[in-house]
């Protein structure tokens, strides 16, 4: 089975590191599937640097926008960095094809600091405008166990702070910021509340972008991780390898008359725990 290296990191210093490995030849189980959208790796980087620096974007407000307005949002993302790709872009229908036309999105403060409350779920930048607006982030890092709705409340949610690409070994290495999550969570009191503890930090793999470049399953491989592990009652990606199903569709989960588009579905066999920092975890990718 050929495998690429795809590595994205999480943690230096005050960050978390995710790191990962892509195999691009064969499948665990099943048919492989069609992609259009692929990487030059390898021998076929030809002319691309040993490594690229991606510029990291801040999250925007999707409320009210087509389908074809986001998708040219994340299209321009992607043509910044076109000289990574085999051919031309098109984002997959099966990861961003139920999105809703003019309807609203959950929010980051909606999320983070209203859990609940209905009318205020929407507020604030759009949540998955995170992971659309980064498409090169394959694997994204959620924290998704400690909200509290703390006035005023700061959303506290992980910071991606770099993403370099290695196109020739192929790997990434993307940078989250967690010193940052741990200290807004303290200010927020759920330090104090017992609703948040740093030493047990629980992230949640986010995988639409993998998806959309045609990888379909990811493994955590201990023997080149540190700082984190599973949990046993949730998490199984240090163990096996997990399906990634992650996609955006108009769901209901909001409350809004209509649905909200959002991201779906939860995978907690994708729980990672963080116990201590600087942590680096090595992820393998697999279409």
């Amino acid at each position: 089975m050929n495998e690429s290296h795809f590595s994205i990191a999480v943690a230096c210093f005050a960050l978390l590191f995710f790191a990962g490995c892509i195999n691009t030849g064969g499948v665990l189980s099943g048919a492989q599937q069609p992609q259009a959208n692929s990487f030059k790796v390898g021998g076929e980087a030809g002319n691309l640097p040993s490594s690229v620096s991606i510029a990291v974007s801040e999250p925007a407000e999707f409320d009210g926008l087509s389908k074809a307005a986001v998708y040219d949002l994340r299209k321009s993302a992607v043509n910044r960095h076109a000289q990574l790709l085999e051919g031309n872009y098109s984002p997959s229908e099966s990861v961003f094809g139920q999105i809703a036309d003019a309807r609203p999105w959950i929010g980051i403060e909606g999320q983070f600091c209203n859990a609940g409350n209905i009318a205020r779920i929407t507020e604030g930048a759009s949540e998955e405008s995170r992971f659309v607006l980064n498409p090169f982030l394959l694997l994204g890092a959620d924290e998704m166990y400690s909200y509290g709705p703390v006035e005023p409340c700061v959303p506290a949610y992980p910071h991606l702070v770099a993403l370099t690409y290695y196109p020739f070994q192929p790997r990434a290495v993307a940078r989250y910021d967690l010193s940052r999550l741990v200290q807004e969570k303290e200010e927020a009191g759920l330090t104090r509340q017992g609703l948040f503890d740093p030493s047990r930090i629980q992230l949640r793999l986010w995988t639409m972008n993998a998806r959309d470049f045609g990888y379909s399953y990811v493994y955590a491989d201990p023997a080149w991780s540190s700082g984190a592990v599973s949990i046993p009652e949730k998490g199984r990606v240090f163990e096996d390898a997990c399906e990634m199903k992650n996609f955006v569709h108009n769901g209901g989960s909001c409350g809004i008359s209509g649905g909200c588009n959002n991201g779906s579905p939860d995978q907690p066999e994708l729980t990672i725990e963080v116990r201590n920092l600087p942590a680096t975890v090595y992820f393998r990718l697999w279409k």
